[in-house]
């Protein structure tokens, strides 16, 4: 059985940005924008759920975690010797039981009514959110001693309302940006996503450990 594919771009050399999908998607669904963007500059490196890139990943590392792939990022920062260069987490979820029965249900959409909905397998989103712990999540926050961003969605009907807050408020420096989306922030607002991360990874502290900031409209 072939493994997970691990997608590459930008330079071969440099500090990497890794970029650990949401829940139930791929590389290739949530970062078709963003991976190049970033890739213009950074040496980035997509991974899909269970792949690991030959050699594992580089060190130091930016993660940049979505959804499930928050709860990854978070795994991959506390679970080794090498502290990672920066954490970000995006749309991150601490209630799976909530989250899991909203995404089950027929008129559930990850979008805003306006926008259009993204294919995942519902299927393995299901057992992504089943196998999230919030308490460790939580806990692996505060031993994190990297600088973190933690993205949150303001009308995400997967996380809750003081999901990203939690982690804030537990991490040692960690800030806290907001966008207008729902959970499919990468279909919604791109471009925010786009400049904030951008930001955080060329100034990590641009914004103080505790604060709270919008992303501006584009």
């Amino acid at each position: 059985m072939a493994s997970p594919p691990v997608t590459r771009w930008g330079p071969e050399s440099g500090e990497s940005v890794v970029l650990l999908p949401g829940f139930g998607s791929t590389v290739a669904t949530d970062f078709a924008l963003l991976g190049p963007m970033l890739g213009r500059s950074r040496r980035v490196i997509g991974l899909d759920p269970d792949a690991v890139p030959e050699g594992g990943l580089p060190a130091p590392a930016h993660l940049v975690g979505y959804g499930a792939g928050a709860a990854a990022a978070l795994r991959l920062a506390t679970g080794g010797a090498d502290r990672p260069a920066s954490v970000t987490l995006i749309a991150p979820v601490l209630s799976p039981g909530a989250a899991e029965a909203a995404l089950l249900s027929a008129p559930f959409r990850l979008m805003r009514p306006e926008a259009a909905e993204p294919a995942i397998d519902r299927d393995r989103a299901a057992m992504e959110l089943a196998a999230i712990d919030g308490a460790e999540l939580v806990a692996r926050a505060a031993d994190t001693a990297a600088p973190m961003l933690v993205i949150r969605c303001t009308d995400d009907a997967l996380a809750g309302p003081d999901d990203a807050l939690r982690l804030v408020e537990a991490a040692p420096d960690a800030r806290l940006a907001s966008v207008d989306s729902g959970h499919g922030v990468f279909v919604e607002r791109p471009a925010e996503v786009l400049a904030l991360l951008a930001r955080f990874l060329d100034v990590p502290h641009a914004h103080p450990a505790g604060s709270s900031y919008r992303a501006a409209a584009a």
